[in-house]
């Protein structure tokens, strides 16, 4: 990325394309395609992760089809508390019919579930980049004024 003209061109919220010279000054520009493109993923901001699916939060009560998935915030979360893949107890991440979840539902086909618990973390998180963005667009702001 040209930082000739920085901070024109910084984005508020880090995507693919533009993660912003904070992370880029991070990224090893030495990986592998493969590992690059997982790096870049991971860096993102979550708010352009996973196509936004937070946008598409609903309450739900789980069906059989919740029963099969898994949370992935929850497998997500013990990964990184043990810098690692580690074996989960399944019925820590698993979901029973009936009870109340939240699915992140981008179609009929096409959504993920997630315990109330983990989709309150997931907007807290959420609303962290939000506050983020709005401190570094008063600090590049500032640099105009």
């Amino acid at each position: 990325m040209n930082r000739n003209n920085y901070p024109i061109n910084e984005p508020i919220f880090p995507h693919w394309n533009n993660l912003g010279v904070e992370k880029d000054n991070e990224f090893d520009r030495g990986m592998p395609y493969e590992d690059n493109w997982k790096a870049r993923r991971d860096m993102q901001d979550l708010i352009t992760q996973d196509w936004a699916r937070w946008r598409f939060m609903e309450f739900k009560i789980a069906t059989n089809t919740d029963e099969k998935k898994k949370c992935e915030w929850c497998i997500k979360k013990f990964q990184d508390q043990h810098m690692g893949p580690i074996q989960i107890d399944a019925e820590l991440v698993r979901f029973r019919k009936g009870e109340p979840v939240i699915r992140e539902q981008a179609s009929v086909q096409d959504f993920k579930t997630l315990h109330i618990e983990c989709a309150r973390e997931k907007i807290q998180l959420l609303k962290d980049n939000i506050d983020k963005s709005i401190e570094k667009m008063e600090r590049m702001s500032r640099m105009f004024s």
